[in-house]
């Protein structure tokens, strides 16, 4: 826990709790006071060869992010032990999105191509 007093409206918060982490903008600015309108990136990463491949993406709405992340999470099988395996595939749906960086893992293991 740690308390600020907000520079806006002078009332005092806590910097980490839930409410300030969903609100997100400055730090110096209470959750009501808080305006972020940017949309989060997310970022995904698979376990080819010996590094792991990372990409980050960008979406242009909260909700398409979260509709993203639910498919993401329902085909690679996260939260449910079974992770790099595909659990079910739920209706194919198209997401709106754009490539911000990406980290491609080295496949060659132990000196073989």
């Amino acid at each position: 826990m740690r308390m600020m007093t907000c520079r806006s409206c002078g009332s005092r918060f806590d910097l980490y709790s839930k409410e300030k982490r969903m609100a997100g903008g400055k730090a110096i600015h209470c959750p009501s006071c808080s305006d972020e309108t940017a949309v989060k990136h997310v970022g995904l990463m698979d376990g080819t060869g010996k590094t792991a491949s990372i990409q980050v993406l960008a979406f242009d709405d909260e909700q398409e992010r979260e509709a993203f992340k639910k498919y993401w999470n329902a085909v690679t099988g996260m939260g449910n032990g079974k992770q790099c395996h595909f659990a079910y595939l739920p209706s194919e749906r198209k997401h709106k999105f754009r490539k911000v960086c990406e980290q491609q893992g080295n496949a060659n293991h132990k000196g073989r191509m």
